[in-house]
């Protein structure tokens, strides 16, 4: 069975064949990356068309001589550096420990790249705020890129376990040549034209400055610009820059980084389900509890201005009153009754009992007198009522008909008659007897005769 190793054992044995093997070179290449911390120590990289080594040029190794100043290393300035390679065990990698940095002079491209960047830039198209936001999950996917190249393939492979279900549509074009910046910049016009894709992707794979310069045009960087329709590109390595990088909404680093900008990991998708089902549960549980307090809060609001409840409330300040009545009534009982003892006690010293005693027979010979006048008031008064009543009796227009005397009333109007001018012919009559009610009619007028003993 072979030997199973840690990665320290691992990364120990590459580290001492490497460095045992190359115990000093010398590499060509454009710097980048550069990096100045507050040690004094210079970190950058070396890169070519197909590779990039990261350089460590230590403070102690930058002396005068040969070497460039370390002030005045640039972005893009083509070195020749010589030194060791050396293995950096906590991230596994390797790099070269420069002692010798030499200025090859900076290259044409880069210069140019720098101008159309500075132009660009005043003329905002790297601007933060025109740049759009890419889709979430895109259904509709266009690429703009070889079809035979690469990248689509390392494109697609990580798509096809990432994301939901899309639809892609490749817009087919040069990624290298004099010719490829015009067909880019077609590619991605004729994506707009169609107006299909929900995102656009521009992505190519590594290769020099001078391989990837059709990105580095103002052909492409003004066809990103103009696009409806949000683009994302990936192009070359992580230490590549690119102009149609920084124009682009959105830039990844690689081709693959592209794919995981567009698309999500599934699992991560699942997650977010997850964390949002519970956000949802939590939410709902949330939602009905202040439901559920503001329901009995209203209940009990209610309860309070409920009549039953005003009542009861009217009824337990009736109580309290009635307390309160009959505390304050026997507080003033209790005064008038002490007051009454007060003076009865006053009276009694002022006057002796000898005086109550007359008092008392002049209050009962009073009382005597007051009766006799009453009796003797009321007696006279009946007198006067008897007399009152036979006169009122003589002038009762029906005391005659009990002695046999009538009474005559014309019909149409009830009027007594006392005269026989009165009457025409042919008025009714009506005769009324002490019993009976006898009616008759005028058939002719006569003189009035005189007669005492007839009734009128």
């Amino acid at each position: 069975m072979s030997h199973i190793f840690t990665v320290r054992e691992l990364t120990a044995a590459v580290k001492e064949v490497l460095e045992s093997e190359f115990p000093f070179v010398w590499v060509k290449g454009q710097a980048g990356n550069i990096s100045r911390p507050g040690s004094g120590h210079l970190y950058f990289s070396l890169k070519d068309q197909d590779s990039v080594l990261n350089c460590v040029w230590f403070k102690s190794n930058q002396t005068a001589g040969p070497n460039t100043s370390p002030e005045k290393l640039q972005t893009g300035q083509a070195l020749l550096c010589a030194g060791r390679l050396a293995v950096y065990s906590p991230r596994g990698t390797y790099q070269l420990i420069a002692e010798l940095v030499q200025d090859q002079g900076t290259g044409n491209l880069h210069l140019e790249f720098e101008a159309l960047k500075k132009d660009l830039a005043r003329q905002g198209y790297f601007d933060r705020d025109r740049k759009k936001n890419l889709p979430a999950n895109p259904r509709q996917i266009g690429v703009v890129t070889s079809p035979s190249g690469a990248a689509i393939r390392d494109f697609l492979k990580v798509g096809h376990t990432r994301g939901l279900p899309s639809m892609i549509r490749i817009y087919p074009c040069l990624v290298q040549g004099e010719a490829a910046a015009e067909t880019i910049a077609s590619a991605l016009e004729q994506a707009n034209l169609e107006a299909w894709a929900e995102v656009l992707v521009l992505i190519r794979g590594g290769g020099s400055l001078e391989d990837l310069w059709s990105f580095n045009t103002q052909t492409v960087a003004k066809a990103l610009f103009s696009s409806r329709i949000p683009v994302i590109t990936g192009i070359g390595h992580e230490t590549d820059q690119t102009i149609a990088g920084l124009t682009a909404d959105c830039n990844g680093s690689t081709p693959t980084h592209a794919a995981q900008l567009i698309w999500p990991e599934r699992d991560q998708m699942a997650q977010r389900i997850d964390e949002l089902e519970i956000s949802l549960l939590k939410s709902r549980r949330q939602f009905f509890s202040s439901k559920k307090q503001r329901l009995l809060e209203l209940e009990q609001g209610l309860s309070w201005l409920s009549p039953g409840r005003h009542l009861e409330r009217l009824a337990e300040r009736n109580d309290f009153a009635l307390q309160e009545l009959k505390r304050a009534g026997e507080l003033f009982f209790r005064q008038k009754s002490m007051a009454l003892d007060t003076a009865v006690t006053g009276l009694s010293r002022s006057f002796p009992a000898s005086c109550w005693d007359l008092l008392e027979q002049r209050v009962e010979q009073l009382s005597q007198r007051l009766l006799r006048s009453g009796k003797l008031f009321c007696s006279n008064k009946e007198i006067s009522l008897e007399h009152l009543g036979v006169t009122l009796d003589n002038l009762n227009p029906y005391s005659p008909l009990q002695r046999g005397y009538s009474l005559v009333k014309k019909q149409s109007d009830g009027t007594i008659l006392r005269s026989s001018n009165q009457v025409a012919p042919g008025d009714q009559l009506d005769i009324r007897t002490e019993n009976d009610h006898i009616p008759a009619r005028v058939e002719s007028s006569a003189a009035p005769v005189q007669d005492k003993n007839r009734s009128s």
